[in-house]
């Protein structure tokens, strides 16, 4: 098992599939339209664009501390003033190991996903990331 994690680690998201495409909005939207993007496509973030580049992200976490417990208007209020600016983000390419160091460093649970030029492609997640190693643990226990 342990040789087998060793080489996933050093395996590209793409090549184990755990990036996703995720919704996204202008910088403009109110934080109800966004809101309303997240629990549409039932995931745990939207990116925030201005053409296909990624200057924000908001999640299902910034709607409970920034939003529920704050009495923020969410029609009246850009999700600009709540999203977390210039989010981190890798290639594709990018190894399994070096997504989780960036996002135990940072302390991050998302990153964008970008092409060569900035572009948005998707977001990987702890989540997917977990849920893909647990896998194999589950496999590798039930395969002895």
């Amino acid at each position: 098992m342990m040789l087998q994690l060793k080489e996933v680690l050093k395996r590209s998201i793409v090549d184990l599939s755990l990036s996703k495409a995720v919704p996204g909005c202008s910088p403009a939207a109110s934080v109800e339209e966004a809101t309303k993007l997240l629990q549409g496509a039932a995931g745990t973030c939207i990116l925030v664009l201005d053409q296909k580049k990624a200057v924000g992200i908001f999640t299902e976490r910034d709607v409970l501390k920034k939003v529920t417990l704050s009495g923020v208007d969410a029609k009246a209020t850009p999700v600009s003033k709540l999203m977390t600016p210039n989010p981190v983000s890798v290639t594709r390419q990018a190894s399994v190991g070096d997504v989780l160091m960036k996002m135990k460093d940072g302390k991050f649970r998302h990153l964008v996903v970008a092409d060569a030029y900035g572009n948005s492609e998707g977001v990987v997640s702890m989540r997917d990331i977990t849920d893909y190693l647990a896998n194999l643990v589950i496999q590798d226990h039930a395969n002895p």
